[in-house]
């Protein structure tokens, strides 16, 4: 199992002028040319099923109220859960990582847009986390697909 990163990887900038209550969509795009390679990862194959792509960052502060799954051109093979862990490697005991909490079986195979699955409760983020697909199926086909996470930001604890 490998861990492709984005190689754009940095936090989100984020919108509006008060670091509290801005409510605001996250976008992180998944791009794949012909033979399924994720175009802005480090790999330079394309994810295997147990492989972790790192989409982007979520900032610290960010409270997910709702996570869409959009595909305008269908990423054929691949499909995955959805979630998140965090950038420093250290489980957070009020607000733990979790490897499924917006969809726990994603398919970006299928043109349209999909609502959030898991059972997330809209926690708090506490510092800075990368938003994650464990995927279970591989892409073998070029496809364009955006994960959009709608929340409030707070901004940093």
């Amino acid at each position: 199992m490998a861990t492709i990163t984005n190689t754009k990887l940095r936090g989100v900038p984020l919108p509006g002028n008060a670091p509290y209550g801005n409510v605001t969509a996250l976008a992180y795009p998944i791009f794949t040319d012909d033979k399924g390679k994720w175009l802005d990862g480090d790999s330079m194959e394309p994810a295997a099923s147990g492989d972790v792509l790192r989409l982007g960052i979520v900032p610290a502060g960010f409270r997910p109220l709702d996570a869409l799954l959009c595909v305008n051109k269908a990423v054929t093979g691949l499909s995955g859960k959805v979630g998140f862990s965090y950038c420093d490697g250290e489980d957070d005991p009020d607000v733990p990582q979790d490897d499924d909490a917006w969809f726990t079986s994603a398919n970006f195979g299928t043109v349209g847009v999909t609502k959030k699955t898991g059972a997330i409760v809209a926690p708090r983020l506490p510092k800075d986390a990368f938003l994650e697909v464990t995927a279970s199926g591989a892409p073998s086909a070029a496809g364009e697909a955006w994960l959009v996470l709608i929340g409030i930001n707070h901004g940093a604890l």
